[in-house]
């Protein structure tokens, strides 16, 4: 718009017009001071993304009163990316929707985080995602190496761009710098570009020198949805080289920091290093389960049949068909032979009953006993309820105050952690046994294979929290999983919440539930 203060009017129009549901604005120009009384349209509701450091920018949303919808906070983000995004539900369907303006005078380079936060994070929560707006990338461009890069992560992200028609025309020039990129799961029935060039303000000005791009899309429900799954990629994993990089970190600066966050952060952030070169973190979109009888034979049959059937797919002809007929074949009957070896080997001579029944429903063969929260359950109200649970154990001055006026007669000494040794932190760490990842994307294992080199560093963490009494701030944020009480749950009362947390507290908490039970025994 450049400026939706001269334009507002025009553009209200605009919108009764054509009767959108959803139309983004970007170049707003709005600094935060400004109200939002004066450009709010009747029917709909007005969000805003203002820039506040400098004039001009900013991004806005108009969304239809009768859309259910809910914002969210992309903050991974690069900063300099200006955005606003949100959530539309339509029955069973949720769309991601995130509105973006890329200043001219930013590096192309920092959409790789709009690509990741939108069409990964963003679209773990949602059906489909739809992300439009400035983009300042002419894709009509063969040489410009901005153009190639956003080529390259559209493709390496499996969208689709679908503008194609110059979106900014000049005396001078065409280019095509405005973008609407869905992932292939969105039904764009209908998408173009409305030239609102003619579309004239009080001042005698258009109110845009870009084409408006716009889209119509369908939703229904999918019998199957896919899903994002995030986990360590061990496949090139070399231990020992993994090994020599730890060693080469300076662990002994940890007990130069005084602040037991500073430690933790210290420490994490050495071990999240060596683990994300070594095994990076990797998103896939699954629809299900791999099943356990794959074996390599199968995985490489199956590469061949889906690049066989991608070049019939191109060519269309009757010798490529037969070539993707043989592989089909092929494939279906390793597929037989793999799972007839995989139920032999774990059921014919199976004693334990509870192994042969998980075997199955593991495998579809019978009924699995995972309980699904039903899709009318809100997570605002579940997160509600279990931030209530602990509030009616607020601590009773009163008693606390009759243990202190009733001690027992002859005691002298008063509870104090200790410091502890490297041995006690082993055998800490050691005894954990699950291989659960909190929010610090470190496991247990991943602790114990660089501890021959940061043993002193996690033992002076652990003495340090000890000491001061302190715990570290990354250590009260746990991953909370809603499991079902009952068969069917109708409400949240029907939930319970398990906590996942950092692996790395869990080796205080073994060394503090030790001392406190050695000081009660005594």
């Amino acid at each position: 718009m450049r400026s939706l203060n001269t334009g507002f009017d025009e553009l209200h129009a605009l919108v009764q017009d054509f009767d959108f549901e959803v139309i983004g604005v970007t170049e707003t120009w709005l600094d935060p001071y400004t109200p939002s009384l004066s450009y709010e349209m009747p029917g709909y509701t007005f969000l805003r993304a203002d820039r506040s450091l400098q004039p001009g920018g900013g991004v806005a949303v108009y969304i239809k009163d009768c859309l259910k919808f809910e914002r969210v906070e992309l903050t991974e983000v690069d900063p300099s990316i200006e955005h606003i995004s949100f959530i539309v539900r339509m029955r069973e369907c949720k769309l991601g929707v995130a509105i973006v303006y890329r200043p001219p005078d930013v590096n192309y380079t920092c959409l790789k985080s709009l690509f990741q936060s939108v069409f990964v994070d963003m679209a773990v929560e949602v059906n489909s995602v739809v992300c439009l707006g400035d983009i300042n990338v002419d894709l009509m461009s063969n040489t410009c190496s901005a153009a190639g890069y956003l080529r390259r992560l559209i493709k390496s992200h499996n969208v689709v761009q679908h503008i194609s028609e110059p979106t900014r025309v000049t005396s001078t020039s065409e280019t095509l710098i405005d973008h609407l990129i869905a992932d292939k799961a969105t039904k764009v029935e209908k998408y173009g570009v409305i030239d609102t060039s003619s579309i004239i303000d009080h001042r005698g000005l258009r109110i845009t020198d870009h084409r408006l791009i716009y889209c119509n899309l369908r939703f229904e429900q999918e019998k199957t949805q896919a899903k994002l799954i995030r986990y360590r990629d061990y496949s090139k994993f070399n231990f020992n080289e993994t090994l020599a990089v730890a060693a080469e970190v300076d662990w002994s600066r940890a007990c130069d920091l005084s602040s037991v966050d500073d430690i933790e952060y210290f420490i994490t952030s050495n071990i999240k290093s060596i683990f994300d070169k070594h095994a990076p973190i990797v998103t896939k979109r699954v629809t299900k389960n791999k099943a356990p009888w794959r074996t390599r034979e199968v995985i490489e049959l199956t590469k061949v049949k889906t690049r066989l059937k991608r070049q019939f797919l191109r060519n269309q002809n009757d010798a490529n068909w037969s070539e993707y007929k043989r592989a089909r074949n092929t494939l279906n009957s390793a597929i037989r032979s793999a799972k007839k070896r995989y139920f032999e080997d774990n059921l014919a001579n199976c004693r334990d009953s509870s192994i042969f029944w998980k075997c199955l429903r593991q495998n579809g063969i019978v009924g699995s006993k995972d309980q699904k929260l039903p899709p009318n359950m809100n997570t605002n109200d579940i997160n509600k309820y279990f931030t209530d649970m602990g509030t009616s154990c607020e601590p009773d001055e009163a008693l606390e105050q009759f243990y202190d006026m009733n001690r027992r007669v002859g005691l002298t000494n008063e509870f104090k952690f200790r410091i502890v040794s490297h041995k006690e932190v082993v055998s800490a760490m050691n005894e954990i046994t699950s291989k659960a990842v909190g929010t610090d994307d470190i496991g247990i294992d991943m602790i114990r294979a660089v501890s021959p080199y940061a043993i002193d560093a996690i033992t002076h963490l652990v003495n340090m929290s000890l000491a001061r009494d302190e715990f570290p701030q990354t250590w009260k944020m746990s991953i909370v999983k809603p499991l079902p009480k009952t068969q069917i749950p109708t409400s949240v009362s029907h939930l319970r919440p398990i906590s996942i947390l950092p692996a790395m507290s869990k080796i205080v908490e073994k060394l503090v539930v030790r001392q406190i039970a050695d000081f009660v025994d005594e």
